[in-house]
């Protein structure tokens, strides 16, 4: 009586046999319309075989611990319920029932549905920028990336993966045309300082006859309740016919 939880006793041919007031709280019946019913009436159509299963199951001396499925309410509500089973026997050792108890956790599992949507949708948009997105850990590890941070850089998702390629053959400087190391990436500076940076411009050298040039805004990303950013996300885009243009711009202009 005492169990925040939805208690529930059941014979060995699955009739109701005890009802706590969690199971009254949860499923919306009184103890008087519960006991004496079958356990069936919580299941839903497609389910009706489960509840005489899992009896079955615990009665030849298995337990069923926090199974997820689903239960219907008085009402028609469905809910997703995680439902832990034992059966119990008397002193012979003959099977009188089984105890289930059951935990509401469909407030959970649409705060998850409603995360992952989240998730798709912020990956489509993503996904639909021209804008270059990747999102790169604490040890310098691209950890995503976007289409278009790889046709920008020039490197597949794999090589992104498994992170930059040598140095030899791919490099970032800066515009004065010197290297630009690890620790000198706005993602790392931002996660080191804390602090986003704001249109910094950086030269790729790769296999093409000339520099290709950047411009990347960055951004520490922090947890909750933490104090120190765990990754950093950047996104940059591909400036290079801009610097040729103002270059012919000033050239016109001398």
């Amino acid at each position: 009586e005492s169990a925040t939880d939805a208690v529930v006793g059941v014979s060995p041919a699955g009739v109701i046999t005890s009802w706590g007031e969690g199971a009254e709280l949860l499923f919306g019946y009184t103890r008087e319309e519960a006991v004496g019913r079958s356990i069936e009436m919580l299941a839903p159509v497609d389910r009706l075989e489960e509840p005489s299963a899992f009896i079955e199951h615990v009665l030849s001396g298995q337990r069923i611990d926090r199974a997820e499925t689903e239960r219907l309410c008085k009402d028609g509500r469905s809910l997703n319920v995680l439902l832990s089973l034992a059966g119990i026997r008397g002193r012979d050792g003959a099977a009188l029932g089984a105890v289930g108890v059951y935990r509401d956790v469909t407030g959970q599992r649409q705060a998850e549905e409603a995360w992952h949507e989240s998730e798709r949708r912020y990956h489509s948009v993503v996904e639909a920028l021209d804008e270059g997105v990747v999102m790169q850990g604490s040890d310098g590890r691209i950890l995503t990336a976007n289409k278009s941070a790889e046709r920008i850089l020039g490197l597949s998702a794999e090589e992104l993966g498994k992170g930059f390629p040598d140095p030899s053959a791919w490099s970032l400087v800066h515009e004065d045309g010197s290297p630009l190391g690890l620790h000198e990436y706005p993602t790392m500076i931002s996660m080191r300082t804390g602090e986003p940076q704001r249109g910094v411009v950086l030269g790729i050298e790769a296999d093409a006859p000339a520099t290709r040039w950047i411009s990347v805004n960055s951004n520490p990303l922090v947890r909750p309740e933490a104090t120190e950013p765990y990754a950093a996300v950047a996104s940059f885009t591909d400036v290079t016919e801009l610097r040729a243009m103002l270059a012919e711009l000033q050239a016109a202009q001398v």
